[in-house]
């Protein structure tokens, strides 16, 4: 009865097209870094600076999109039907992306680069109407809530099948096997993108915008610069640890189990926490799960960096307690910019806010990329101090000095919860 009320409503059909785009961005977190430096043998060095320019490209393109867009997406029909276009723009650049692994290797540099810009920018089509479906289809905190909720957890499921895959697809296989094994991928993604976002524009055809202008004062529109700046700095920290798992799945674990528990452990503990952080925050408030999200992934940090490197149980529950502390975290920051965009949807239009904000996570994630191929180059395959501590420890650091820089600021703007308001 429940899945059947999804389905009446937004929720469901919302989440799997949510779903359906996280297996695109969750094979550029996972599959990228690899992928160019195994497969097309790039140089740590050069595909991190690669993997950054084109996140600042997907920055910028959400930036200036989310302005172009905020005159003429002012409804959930006409965001469903732009990230439909988005979903098809995705799946084609994707492809060429693993094409360019075929090229010759004088000029593979240039092709990779131009198939991941064009991915990018293609990508921002699909991103920007899917997260501002979060305030166009969202009546209240509740409702945005439980739309956030409930994407963050299929896409869970989403991400732990494309994770799960990673060991069998890429890890001891040959360079020709592993180009095959990325193309079934993406055309297998590309169909479940299509046929989820068509799927949900049909859903919300002449469905009007579920936002209530009066619901926001000019008082109320609190700038939403702390909230950005804490996307930054959770996105690069995250990055750094999602973006080296697969080396240290592929090479330091002791087996290839291992490497598949860690970085499906990851993935479990994200999903399948949502909805009670969603309880939570109902019954505890935004600022007491913020500071228990905060606490959580602290000690989850320390424990992995602790047990990571001898695989088994501890290295899972470390793995799971590091997913579900994170997916709190993300869970706050998305509802409170939810509500930020529908409080000024009549000023500014949702779709600036939310691309301003998906922006502002690229610009994380770009700065984590130049600290990534730096890394690699140091401790990466074929270095010659290609050891596992000093990987663990850049996994650990990175999101250690993200929770510092959240507690910063939090510590330096203390309305940025209460401003977000409560579930």
């Amino acid at each position: 009865m429940r899945l059947a009320h999804c389905w009446r409503g937004s929720e469901l059909p919302y989440a799997l097209a949510h779903a359906s785009k996280t297996l695109f961005w969750t094979s550029s977190d996972i599959y990228f870094a690899f992928y160019l430096t195994q497969v097309c043998g790039l140089s740590p060095w050069i595909m991190g600076l690669v993997l950054a320019t084109s996140y600042v490209v997907n920055a910028a393109a959400d930036l200036i999109l989310g302005k172009r867009f905020a005159a003429t997406v002012r409804s959930a029909a006409q965001a469903a039907h732009l990230q439909a276009t988005g979903a098809a723009s995705c799946s084609f650049t994707l492809i060429l992306f693993g094409l360019s692994a075929l090229v010759s290797t004088d000029v593979r540099l240039a092709a990779c680069l131009m198939a991941l810009i064009a991915f990018r920018l293609s990508y921002s089509l699909y991103d920007i109407p899917q997260n501002s479906l979060l305030a166009l289809a969202g009546r209240d905190d509740r409702m945005r809530a439980r739309l956030a909720a409930t994407r963050l957890f299929i896409s869970g499921i989403a991400r732990i099948l494309l994770t799960a895959s990673f060991v069998p697809l890429f890890v001891r296989r040959s360079t020709e096997a592993q180009i095959e094994a990325f193309l079934l991928l993406v055309g297998l993604m590309a169909f479940l993108s299509l046929a989820s976002a068509f799927a949900l524009r049909r859903k919300l055809k002449g469905e009007a915008s579920a936002v209530a202008f009066h619901e926001a004062s000019p008082t109320a529109r609190r700038p939403a610069t702390t909230l950005h700046l804490m996307m930054m700095a959770l996105s690069f920290g995250t990055t750094i640890f999602t973006q080296l798992e697969p080396y240290l799945a592929a090479f330091i674990l002791p087996s290839g189990w291992d490497g598949a528990a860690l970085l499906t452990s990851v993935a479990f503990g994200t999903s399948i926490s949502q909805f009670a952080w969603m309880v939570a925050i109902r019954r505890a408030g935004r600022r007491r799960v913020a500071i228990t999200a905060l606490m959580l992934t602290s000690a989850s940090v320390a424990l992995f960096f602790g047990v990571a490197l001898h695989g088994g149980l501890p290295m899972i529950l470390a793995g799971l307690s590091y997913g579900t502390s994170v997916g709190g975290l993300f869970l706050l920051l998305w509802t409170g910019i939810a509500r930020h965009a529908a409080q000024s949807h009549d000023t500014y239009g949702v779709t600036a806010t939310m691309g301003a904000f998906a922006g502002s996570a690229k610009v994380g994630q770009s700065v984590a990329m130049i600290v990534v191929g730096l890394s690699l180059q140091q401790w990466g395959p074929g270095a010659t101090a290609w050891e596992g501590p000093p990987l663990v420890a850049a996994m650990a650091g990175a999101v250690g000095t993200a929770l510092a820089m959240l507690i910063g600021l939090a510590l330096w703007d203390k309305r940025v919860l209460a401003s977000t308001g409560q579930s």
